[in-house]
């Protein structure tokens, strides 16, 4: 599976997993099997109940023509298939996109998939180099694999012991954004091994939160993000003042 480095905000370079063509087809095909065993059940108990005038079949058919722009605006990039198969939308730099985007991408939806019977979406997934149909290509988007949560993601979630000791009060200075990219890159760190790629990862975003807060650490990098992910979370649990 193609992978593609993307720049955060803070200038650290993360590594995203990008969705393949396959994963991408069959996410499309859960999605319109459920939109097809809507309108078998739709239309025939709406015909039933209210007839079959034009502004029923316009209030029938109208969730099915928006279900892609809903479903992935408000449930973070994930329409029913993507949520199956893991996938999900996101902007080029790993955030998550804007309204404006998710319009674009369902405004061209129907040249890169219904249209075309998805030729057109297929073709311009393989040969960009962020595996971008049109609409990604427009919105400046892309579709990735969703990571697996590891021990370390999963324990930086657990409540922090009630004996903590802060080793950085300076987190305070930190957002819930700057904490999830540090758990990402500690999960990148565990992942896969201490090869090249990831001491560079390492030390560059620990420079950066360095920096940020104002501190010198001492400790290695790894050990530097999860303290202060530590750190985070029992000064914004409540855990502590400072």
């Amino acid at each position: 599976m193609q992978n593609v480095d993307v720049q955060t905000a803070q200038n650290v370079s993360l590594s995203v997993e990008l969705a393949g063509v396959g994963t991408r087809f069959f996410a499309s095909v859960i999605d319109y099997v459920m939109l097809a065993a809507y309108f078998i059940t739709a239309v025939p108990i709406a015909g039933g109940l209210f007839g079959t005038s034009a502004s029923v079949q316009v209030l029938v058919v109208f969730p099915a023509l928006i279900y892609f722009l809903a479903a992935e605006a408000l449930y973070d990039g994930q329409s029913v298939g993507k949520y199956v198969m893991g996938l999900r939308v996101r902007n080029l730099d790993g955030t998550a996109p804007s309204l404006g985007a998710y319009v674009i991408r369902w405004l061209l939806r129907p040249i890169d998939i219904l249209l075309t019977n998805g030729f057109v979406g297929f073709v311009s997934i393989v040969v960009t180099q962020h595996g971008q149909r049109l609409g990604d290509l427009a919105a400046g988007t892309t579709v990735v694999r969703q990571r697996n949560e590891t021990e370390i993601r999963d324990l930086a979630y657990l409540e922090t012991p009630e004996d903590h000791e802060v080793t950085y009060p300076q987190v305070t200075v930190l957002t819930d954004g700057d904490i999830r990219i540090a758990r990402d890159v500690l999960n990148t760190l565990v992942e896969e091994g201490r090869s090249r790629h990831t001491k560079t990862l390492g030390s560059r975003t620990q420079e950066v939160f360095a920096h940020v807060m104002n501190v010198q650490p001492s400790e290695r990098p790894m050990d530097f993000l999860r303290t202060i992910v530590e750190d985070y979370n029992y000064v914004h649990g409540g855990g502590a003042s400072v």
